[in-house]
């Protein structure tokens, strides 16, 4: 048997057993296990197409009549099957990764404290609470817009104006999600795509907590930014997508 086919065969069958494993054990056909697992867990949503593919490439090597199969897997198919396979298995967690010290602001500090905050830190996001009651994600883009729409004000009279009254007063709000400490990075990665292929307002930041609770202390955060990071790292760490994932003999 060609090498390929071999390990090919040997990886679909341990991503099936996975599969079932999630599935309750369920002694159903592959296809069908898809369908039952998609909806809780975003790697098979994400792959689903290509498992589709390798069920279909896996019937022709296994129950075609012949005395040697029509085609062999690609090594790019092998390789690809391996990287979902250690994806349902291993998927990165969020933490420890993501967890970073999060600069929050109270939303009865003012528009001065907020811009003396983004230029003492480098950041240019902070979420801000109200007795530790999240109130929203103040971005550096909410404060320009803001600072433009007062133009007819002094600058200096913009300063202490609270953020609660900047929040309330901006016309395009910052989406916020939030996920509990073992959300994995499939998972957030998936978030930030949907706003995209849904054509939805971005997703501004994915904040993590203990439970994904607005209300508790945060514990890390995602922006778009790392977003694209993992987004660069997944296609280096693939090889070239092939639709066909055979080598005709």
């Amino acid at each position: 048997m060609n090498p390929h086919t071999e390990a090919f065969l040997d990886l679909f069958f341990a991503t099936e057993q996975v599969l079932r494993q999630m599935a309750g054990g369920r002694e159903e056909g592959f296809g069908r296990l898809l369908h039952r697992v998609r909806e809780r867990n975003a790697v098979v949503r994400r792959w689903e197409q290509e498992l589709r593919a390798f069920n279909e490439l896996r019937n022709l090597l296994v129950h075609q009549p012949l005395p040697s199969p029509l085609a062999d897997p690609t090594p790019e198919a092998v390789d690809t099957l391996r990287f979902i396979y250690r994806q349902l298995t291993e998927p990165q967690p969020l933490l420890p990764r993501f967890a970073r010290e999060v600069y929050t602001l109270d939303a009865d500090q003012t528009f001065g404290d907020a811009v003396e905050a983004m230029h003492r830190t480098g950041y240019s996001q902070f979420p801000v609470y109200r007795q530790r009651h999240f109130v929203g994600l103040l971005t550096d883009g909410i404060l320009a817009r803001w600072m433009v729409a007062h133009l007819d004000h002094e600058f200096s009279q913009l300063l202490p104006v609270p953020l609660a009254r900047v929040l309330q007063q901006t016309a395009r709000h910052a989406t916020v999600a939030f996920v509990g400490r073992r959300a994995t990075v499939p998972e957030v990665r998936e978030m930030f795509e949907q706003h995209i292929r849904h054509g939805q307002l971005r997703l501004d930041a994915v904040i993590i907590t203990e439970h994904g609770q607005p209300d508790e202390q945060p514990l890390g955060i995602v922006t778009p930014m790392d977003a694209v990071a993992l987004a660069a790292e997944e296609a280096q760490a693939l090889p070239a997508r092939d639709d066909d994932h055979r080598e005709a003999r």
